[in-house]
């Protein structure tokens, strides 16, 4: 049976936490898709979306041309 999804923002962010750490798999930010956004006093706050997968997937992904 799989884990239950996470069902707080916290459960979500520690979970993205160790997809990102684990090294079979790779994230990669999707071209165009980067937000910049000042924060007074704090400097800058970033967001874009990511295409996340195993480093096997990025092999055949970079070997099969786009249609």
């Amino acid at each position: 049976m799989p884990a239950p999804s996470p069902t707080t923002k916290a459960d979500r962010a520690r979970q993205g936490r160790a997809v990102a750490q684990t090294p079979d798999i790779t994230r990669t930010l999707v071209p165009g898709s980067l937000e910049v956004y000042p924060v007074k006093e704090y400097g800058a706050m970033h967001m874009g979306v990511h295409r996340f997968c195993t480093l096997k997937m990025a092999a055949t992904s970079a070997a099969t041309p786009n249609s």
